[in-house]
């Protein structure tokens, strides 16, 4: 046997991990997979109303919970009846195939850490894919994959998109979820898999009044979680992204920071009353999953907290009046539905500044001069 170079204290249990770092090293590189249903580069020719253009991306996860199918299922639907693409990462062959099958554009070339994806990675070939191949849609939007989502998504964006285009700035929308129990839902069947039929009846999804009654049904989550962000391509410097971990802590808090913080360069809206982000609570040993430890390495939102040189790391770390501009209620616009009814479908951009102003004092009518 040859004599292996050790360093001090260690024997050769510490080896055991050399044969499959090489095999890393001599992997070939992964393959950008396609769906084979072309869908994902022609939009709809005749949607149910003339909506603006989304790109949906996310990352669902290799075994999909029940919530997962569900919402997968909702994005089907916007895809057909709306201007709506899908693109979904995932490293499962299995999962991919079945995704591609269903419309979707598939993507396993991303960087991974503790079985997760980077922030930046995601976001930049999302970007990339956005702009070869979807290259008159204007808005790309990335949201955890237990979100679900109706049509008044399609009519927010573009209420906001018009605004932000007024002002001459790149455009960065998000909001609160609504959480909500599986038996408030009425759903068709309880999905085993992606071969299952949809859980969605089309027509309550499309129905106007039901994202009000899930509004009533359900309850707001806090306002320092975010699932969703809606933005349009070249809004981030992706080199000064900080490593963070998509679907961990601090990295929706960092995204909101970073519209906060540049409103000479960005608007940044809370649709938290016109687009509604349903989330079926998970069960009861998972549904804080990811916020269980902040210390946690594999729970925590960045790699390197020494890299993170950009804005505040988390709420509890950063402190201060920093750390208020990671919450939702931080964000000086916001949508609402004129005259705060959702059957008007005008969408408004009001000001947070405005509403918090006291009333002007009324100034008294003069006295009338004397009678000579």
């Amino acid at each position: 046997m040859r004599d292996i170079w050790l360093p001090p204290g260690r024997d050769l249990r510490w080896t055991h991990w050399i044969p499959r770092r090489l095999a890393r090293l001599t992997r070939p590189p992964p393959k950008l997979v396609f769906s084979p249903n072309p869908a994902f580069l022609s939009l709809p020719s005749q949607p149910s109303f003339n909506a603006t253009p989304i790109l949906l991306f996310s990352s669902p996860r290799d075994s999909l919970t029940t919530c997962e199918l569900i919402a997968l299922s909702s994005w089907d639907l916007l895809r057909r009846h709306f201007h709506m693409a899908t693109m979904l990462y995932t490293t499962s062959p299995e999962l991919m195939t079945k995704l591609a099958a269903r419309g979707n554009a598939v993507n396993n070339e991303y960087i991974l850490r503790c079985g997760v994806p980077f922030l930046r990675s995601v976001f930049s070939m999302s970007e990339d894919h956005l702009r070869y191949n979807l290259p008159s849609t204007p808005l790309a939007m990335y949201t955890n994959g237990d979100i679900m989502f109706f049509p008044d998504l399609l009519q927010t964006a573009e209420a906001c998109l018009d605004f932000a285009r007024a002002q001459g700035k790149s455009l960065l929308v998000t909001g609160r979820r609504v959480n909500i129990y599986p038996e408030q839902v009425p759903l068709l069947s309880t999905p085993e898999g992606l071969d299952s039929p949809s859980p969605i009846s089309e027509e309550w999804f499309l129905d106007p009044d039901t994202p009000a009654d899930i509004r009533e049904r359900g309850e707001l989550f806090t306002n320092d979680a975010q699932d969703y962000f809606l933005f349009t391509p070249g809004l981030f410097d992706y080199p000064k992204v900080p490593e963070f971990m998509l679907g961990r802590v601090a990295f929706d808090n960092w995204l909101v920071w970073y519209g906060n913080y540049q409103p000479d360069k960005v608007v940044i809206i809370d649709a938290t009353r016109t687009l509604t982000a349903m989330h079926i609570n998970h069960d009861g040993a998972t549904r804080h999953a990811s916020h269980t430890r902040f210390g946690h390495s594999r729970s925590r939102g960045w790699c390197s907290p020494a890299r993170v040189e950009h804005g505040p790391l988390h709420p509890e770390q950063a402190g201060g009046p920093r750390a208020a501009l990671t919450k939702t209620d931080a964000i000086s616009y916001y949508t609402a539905w004129a005259g705060d009814d959702p059957r008007s479908g005008l969408i408004e951009i009001r000001d947070r500044r405005e509403d918090h102003q006291p009333a002007a004092t009324p100034t008294p009518a003069p006295a009338p001069a004397p009678a000579q």
